[in-house]
């Protein structure tokens, strides 16, 4: 993300990251520019990325399926580089289909409001990994996983998600009781 970025604020801003934190707080942190749609439908949503020549725009996998049913070869995306995914996975047809359709590079974004987002796909990893995975640990994360017990687990084997990095958030306004439901002594969010 850079100041040369232009998002397109088309999910409520009221869903955390995906409405607030990618689209609107970020671009104001790198002095990007932020144009948010009042209210949510997929034609709307279209052509304000056209009209507004934004750069990217995060949604959930159920707005991206909606946008797909509109004619989005007949509209200008020659700015728009990435449509990040949040807030639940995508089925990979789709995200292969956002790509080819739209002309951009899907990111998968993994993570929660509450505890940020501890691994993420990038616009240069390989088609398989854009539609399957939600990516790699970003930088400045940790993350584990680990048994009922709170051991970690051997590689290959099921367990709970652990986090804890740069951007973690501190907890609950005066709600020790949600703090200590979901964060561990040493920082790591479950």
């Amino acid at each position: 993300l850079t100041s040369d970025d232009v998002a397109a604020a088309i999910a409520p801003a009221g869903q955390g990251s995906t409405g607030y934190i990618f689209p609107i707080l970020m671009p104001l942190l790198v002095g990007a520019t932020s144009v948010m749609l009042e209210r949510w439908k997929p034609q709307p949503a279209l052509e304000l990325i056209a009209r507004e020549r934004c750069t990217y725009a995060t949604a959930i996998p159920t707005q991206l399926v909606m946008m797909l049913d509109l004619d989005v070869e007949s509209a200008d995306l020659s700015a728009f580089t990435r449509f990040n995914n949040a807030g639940a996975p995508l089925p990979p047809r789709v995200a292969e289909e956002i790509e080819r359709r739209m002309g951009c590079v899907v990111q998968n974004v993994y993570g929660t409001t509450d505890g940020g987002v501890p691994t993420m796909t990038t616009v240069n990893d390989p088609e398989w990994a854009r539609w399957n995975t939600v990516g790699r640990v970003c930088t400045g994360e940790e993350l584990e996983l680990r048994a009922p017990d709170g051991t970690v687990v051997a590689a290959g084997e099921t367990g709970e998600v652990y986090w804890r990095g740069a951007n973690n958030s501190y907890g609950y306004l005066n709600q020790p009781d949600y703090d200590d439901a979901n964060w561990d002594s040493n920082g790591w969010y479950r």
